[in-house]
């Protein structure tokens, strides 16, 4: 995720926070890559939509499983447009999909006092094995 800060673009009034806990494990890159979109997708929403003015990204590695919450403080997302997506976008959909994908779990929860929280927990059967995508094919 150290990537992110590259590609997205963080304005400086905005206090953005990566935090990492739990003793980092291989994950295979196939599976690597999915988180990845997952969260890119979660922290351009949270930049471009939420009006935030603090953002956090917290992966946790555990005995069991692989967690990652990306919080915001910002208005939040419509319940419509949460529930069905926006027309013409695949950002909340494709987020939904890679984490089926993944055998994980997605969950966002969003309210206009409280901002976004979009947490992905993914089994350590499948995050932390060589061949997770290839076993489930």
């Amino acid at each position: 995720m150290s990537r992110i800060q590259e590609e997205v673009e963080v304005e400086p009034d905005i206090d953005f926070r990566v935090v990492v806990t739990g003793g980092q494990k291989q994950t295979p890159p196939e599976i690597q890559n999915e988180i990845y979109r997952i969260g890119r997708e979660a922290l351009v929403n949270a930049f471009s939509h939420s009006g935030a003015k603090r953002v956090e990204l917290e992966l946790e590695y555990t005995e069991n499983d692989l967690r990652m919450c990306i919080r915001d403080n910002g208005c939040g997302i419509d319940p419509q447009m949460l529930h069905a997506g926006r027309e013409g976008h695949w950002g909340l959909a494709g987020m939904r999909e890679r984490a089926t994908r993944l055998g994980g779990l997605l969950k966002i929860s969003s309210s206009a006092a409280a901002g976004t929280e979009v947490q992905l927990s993914v089994p350590g059967a499948f995050a932390f094995q060589v061949s997770a995508l290839n076993r489930s094919a």
